[in-house]
């Protein structure tokens, strides 16, 4: 039967934040019920929240970057907002570790591109990698997470030295990419 509907969405993708997961994964939930008929081409645009630099390379413990807000905001993040994401990730079965560290994205927003130029499922590679980090307490960035999943995800091996090394090209991609998700998300 040919395709009755079909549904072409963009989604502004933040691989550290909590409520991206929630969304990336409720989405999935409701691709997956849509009626027959109704195919879905969904588009996930990295984005990077803070600017590259924002961590220290072995990223920074999610309290303390919660801290770095200042008393008032923290207690805010930590005592009300992360117990409701956490409490809205376990609908969408979903278990956050409040253990985890925020680092930067650069190399996994590379890798989220390569996937998607090469025909790849973005929203399954996204979901794969935020459960290795929100639940599992990997760092997204780990090239030994990332190898596996790009080769499964159809990145030839060729383009992986692009992907998994620093290079003021991939920074540049990088930012370009943040940037082009500011302004759909109507950020800053």
């Amino acid at each position: 039967m040919a395709a009755v509907a079909v549904v072409r969405i963009t989604i502004v993708l933040d691989m550290m934040c909590p409520w991206s997961f929630i969304g990336l994964r409720s989405l999935e939930l409701a691709m997956r019920q849509a009626p027959s008929g109704v195919t879905f081409e969904p588009t996930v645009l990295p984005f990077e929240f803070d600017p590259p630099g924002t961590y220290p390379a072995e990223g920074q413990p999610w309290t303390e970057y919660c801290e770095g807000y200042g008393a008032e905001k923290a207690a805010f993040l930590l005592g009300q907002k992360l117990p409701r994401a956490f409490a809205l990730g376990e609908r969408v079965d979903i278990a956050f570790s409040l253990e985890r560290r925020i680092v930067g994205t650069e190399t996994v927003n590379a890798a989220l591109t390569a996937v998607q130029r090469h025909g790849g499922s973005a929203v399954a590679f996204a979901l794969t990698l935020l459960s290795h980090h929100f639940e599992q307490l990997r760092d997204p960035n780990d090239p030994e997470l990332l190898r596996p999943l790009l080769r499964a995800h159809g990145v030839p091996e060729a383009e992986w030295p692009a992907i998994l090394e620093p290079s003021p090209q991939r920074a540049a991609a990088n930012a370009a990419v943040t940037q082009q998700g500011r302004a759909i998300s109507g950020g800053s």
